[in-house]
């Protein structure tokens, strides 16, 4: 599934830079991007260029996640705590690092649900992440216009999703 993830993020993040000639949407300070149809992704990117937002794949499980991607390294496989703080409140949550991905290091949430509801009632977001030697990192994104991309893109993700017929082939999982 690690490797679903991981392959379906940089598909996302290669159809991000070249959404061009694709069905892309502004909505304040985020942009929705329906080009591929394996990924609709509704993202913002910050004044350092590190891209959060929440990405949804029609692979094998239509499954949606938050993620960040920044210059700031994690191994592969690993799970790191993040402190969250927002105008709504602050909250301690986890990523697990999907490992570098076009010179960048790909992060998703572990806990949907959360991340979800802090992200919906809030104008700005920051994630405080620690690194060696008793240092942290904060990334900060403003979220004006979420409300609307998320609504955009779980539409269509929807309509996506129910339009993917169900198929009874049988599967390996690795």
């Amino acid at each position: 599934m690690l490797r679903i993830i991981s392959a379906a993020l940089l598909a996302f993040i290669i159809v991000c830079g070249s959404s061009g000639y694709g069905q892309v949407q502004t909505f304040g300070d985020w942009t929705v991007d329906l080009s591929d149809p394996s990924i609709y992704a509704a993202v913002t990117v910050n004044d350092s260029n590190h891209e959060f937002g929440q990405y949804c794949f029609f692979d094998k499980d239509s499954s949606c996640d938050w993620f960040f991607e920044t210059n700031t390294s994690c191994t592969d496989g690993s799970k790191y705590p993040v402190l969250a703080n927002a105008d709504s409140e602050v909250v301690y949550l986890e990523v697990l690092c999907l490992g570098e991905v076009k010179g960048r290091y790909a992060n998703v949430f572990t806990d949907f649900e959360k991340v979800d509801k802090l992200i919906q009632a809030s104008k700005r977001v920051g994630f405080a992440v620690p690194l060696h030697d008793n240092e942290f990192t904060v990334f900060q994104w403003n979220l004006n216009g979420v409300t609307n991309a998320l609504s955009a893109m779980r539409t269509a993700a929807e309509r996506r999703s129910k339009s993917i017929p169900k198929s009874t082939r049988d599967t390996t999982i690795i």
